[in-house]
């Protein structure tokens, strides 16, 4: 199309170039020789100086924007040759062949321009945010290039480029936006209860941005790490929440361990002597063991044997007031051995706790001191209605049946709360549960050794045993009875050290 254009424009030219000449010879005929050759001369030289100068502005170069600037360079000395051209006809041709040209250039030009502004936009580097802001600034200038674009084919591919480039920076900024909130809530200190508390804060920002994510493999991977940071955050928290009893009071290492020692002294009284001492000593043992595997950075068999050792302690305390005679001197030797015990270990028992994990420690500390305060609840109101209902005119005895339940609903209660817990294995307590079942049907005496041997002793140590039988047909005792009771209470002590000795070889394998 450009060139029959041109063919054309060539043609026109020619033409009305030849009409001046064929004036200028018929004005010849009335002017001398001179004359002729001087305005002859004037009317070929401007049109070539004009015609010289158009053709030159249209056949430069416009590939590149250099190129164009060139060009354009070359319109001025064009439109400065058609001015001094004298004939009208000539001079608008001339005009026609510039302004064609320039829309030529201009064509040209704008294509270059877009092409430059597109390329560098899809060219920008997009990973990291910081290049995508500086992306994102390219787009403007790619718009505003394609917009003066004047083939319409031209201009509807490059809006193309410019849409998919988009589209192509706004799938890597979600990415990169959300691999940094990602990357924040990971990376944030979880030590205190404040920093967990801040933390959390920063899941919500994390889900916002992966939920815009696009790529679906990329999206499920980002789910997954905020999943797992909840996790820990989660158990985080968890282990650096006090624990708090009913009352909102915190349950510390320093002050459980002795409340509970207390409350079991005070209301668990159900074994003989030698099975109390047997218990002192593998809870000695439970919390050498205890030491000995925090020591070599085993906090879970610790945990274990720690909360053997609280098992063994309880059921010595459970169990020390059922001694026949609570006044006599073994009686008050393994009492005061028990509560060296304690003095002498709490202090072991406090640090071991310290180095466990603390919510373990705590909550299992928690656990057994409610357990327990059922079982002191209920031994407490039925020591009291025992009391109400005692008078000098009845002589208790103690019914070992009722004993034994009563030892069964406590223990149990204890059990439960370790059972809960996974931690301690129960095979111990229940063989030494069968051992003292049969102590005590050796000890069971007839009604009558039994009373007199509860006359010998305090109304008040009398209320704490609990219940109790009303016996109304008094009973005297020889001196001959007497001895063969003392003989019978040592045979009885001596098969309760066999026993013990079994149960002690039991609970070290």
């Amino acid at each position: 199309m450009k060139s029959i254009k041109k063919r054309l424009t060539v043609a026109v030219t020619i033409v009305l170039l030849a009409f001046p000449f064929s004036a200028a010879m018929t004005m010849a005929d009335t002017v001398t020789a001179d004359q002729t050759t001087m305005v002859t001369y004037e009317v070929t030289s401007e049109t070539a100086a004009a015609e010289t100068a158009v053709a030159a502005y249209e056949v430069a170069p416009i590939t590149t924007l250099d190129q164009v600037a060139i060009a354009e360079g070359l319109k001025e000395a064009a439109d400065t040759a058609i001015e001094a051209v004298v004939d009208v006809a000539v001079k608008t041709a001339l005009e026609l062949r510039v302004t064609n040209q320039t829309a030529t250039i201009l064509i040209e030009k704008t294509t270059l321009q877009a092409e430059v502004a597109v390329a560098a936009y899809e060219a920008a580097p997009i990973t990291t945010l910081d290049q995508v802001a500086i992306a994102e600034g390219l787009k403007a200038a790619a718009d505003t290039a394609v917009e003066v674009v004047v083939e319409s084919d031209v201009k509807t591919a490059f809006a193309l480029r410019v849409t998919n480039q988009t589209a192509a920076i706004t799938t890597a900024k979600t990415a990169l936006q959300a691999e940094a909130a990602v990357t924040a809530y990971e990376a944030a200190p979880i030590t205190t209860l404040e920093e967990v508390a801040t933390a959390e804060g920063l899941k919500e920002a994390a889900d916002t941005a992966v939920e815009a994510v696009a790529d679906g493999d990329a999206k499920t991977a980002l789910e997954l790490r905020v999943t797992n940071q909840t996790v820990a955050i989660a158990t985080a928290k968890d282990a650096l929440t006090p624990v708090v009893d009913d009352n909102g009071e915190i349950v510390a290492p320093a002050t459980w361990f002795t409340d509970l020692i207390a409350k079991l002294q005070l209301a668990l009284t159900f074994d003989p002597v030698r099975k109390c001492e047997l218990n002192e000593q593998h809870a000695l043992a439970k919390l050498a063991k205890a030491q000995k595997m925090m020591m070599n950075g085993d906090s879970e068999n610790a945990e274990i044997y720690l909360n053997q050792y609280t098992d063994k302690i309880a059921k010595a305390q459970a169990f020390l007031e059922q001694v026949e005679d609570p006044t006599s001197e073994a009686a008050i030797t393994l009492s005061t051995a028990l509560n060296n015990v304690n003095s002498n270990n709490v202090v072991v028992l406090s640090n071991l706790i310290d180095k466990l994990p603390p919510q373990a420690a705590q909550k299992l500390a928690l656990n057994v001191v409610r357990s327990m305060e059922k079982a002191v609840n209920k031994l407490e109101k039925e020591e009291a209605k025992v009391a109400d209902e005692t008078t000098p005119a009845t002589l208790p005895v103690v019914d070992h049946e009722s004993l034994e339940k009563q030892t069964k609903v406590a223990l149990e209660e204890f059990k439960k709360s370790l059972i809960q817990k996974g931690k301690v294995h129960l095979d111990d307590l229940e063989q030494d549960q069968r051992d003292g079942d049969k102590n005590v049907a050796k000890q069971s005496k007839p009604k009558s050794e039994m009373k007199q041997k509860f006359e010998n002793q305090s109304q008040e140590n009398q209320a704490k045993v609990n219940p109790i039988k009303e016996q109304t047909t008094p009973t005297n005792r020889t001196d001959e009875n007497n001895k063969d009771d003392r003989n019978k209470q040592t045979d009885r002590t001596k098969d309760n050290g066999r026993n013990g000795d079994d149960n002690n070889r039991r609970d070290d394998r």
